[in-house]
């Protein structure tokens, strides 16, 4: 069976995510609505890391950093986002 250490880490790190206060206050913050943008600060932080979008709010703009750190190492995207 592969991938099931990958799994049980994964879903390990999850619980642990959602499970910490902090963290949920972050997760929900960047969550909102952006009256500004006229979308989900999640959704317009991944339109500017894709360059599909190309100006935004400051709040969307820190939200776009956050994913970009999250989803880059050293400006690659990580292996997991080339997997279908």
């Amino acid at each position: 069976m592969t991938g099931g250490k990958d799994t049980s880490d994964t879903i390990g790190l999850l619980e642990t995510t959602i499970g910490n206060p902090v963290s949920r206050k972050i997760l929900s913050s960047l969550s909102k609505y952006c009256e500004r943008d006229g979308k989900n600060r999640i959704e317009v932080a991944i339109e500017l890391f894709t360059g599909r979008r190309e100006d935004a709010c400051m709040a969307c703009r820190i939200t776009e950093r956050i994913v970009r750190k999250c989803c880059s190492r050293e400006g690659r995207p990580l292996e997991w986002m080339r997997r279908k």
